[in-house]
């Protein structure tokens, strides 16, 4: 069912777009902040597959996700200020977490329509 989400399929993108990128890092950087960034993108795919499953009001799941990825575009400005991404790859992770969120923020939308 989740599988077929356009963002789902952008999140799974993202994750697996990182993975190579994180798997560059310096090796002391690699189990620290690299972790925590594959962590992070892998606790919000599954963040998407549980919202997707609620039916109603999902104002705080969407909240909570939002932080989710502040969280990980902490990191990931993190890891580009310490040199262990590239302007271009930086680039492309914010783009990908906006163009998640504002699908995401589309949930809030169709949640308060529903509700009325």
């Amino acid at each position: 069912m989740y599988k077929e989400l356009i963002v789902f399929q952008k999140m799974y993108d993202l994750v697996l777009y990182l993975h190579p990128v994180v798997a560059k890092f310096p090796k002391n950087e690699r189990f620290t902040l690299g972790q925590e960034i594959e962590n992070q993108s892998l606790y919000i795919l599954k963040l998407i597959m549980r919202i997707n499953t609620i039916y109603g009001e999902r104002v705080s799941f969407v909240k909570e996700l939002s932080q989710e990825f502040d969280v990980l575009s902490t990191y990931s400005h993190l890891a580009y200020d310490l040199r262990f991404l590239s302007a271009k790859q930086y680039g492309l992770i914010i783009e990908k977490i906006g163009e998640i969120m504002t699908i995401c923020q589309g949930w809030l939308k169709s949640s308060k329509g529903k509700s009325e």
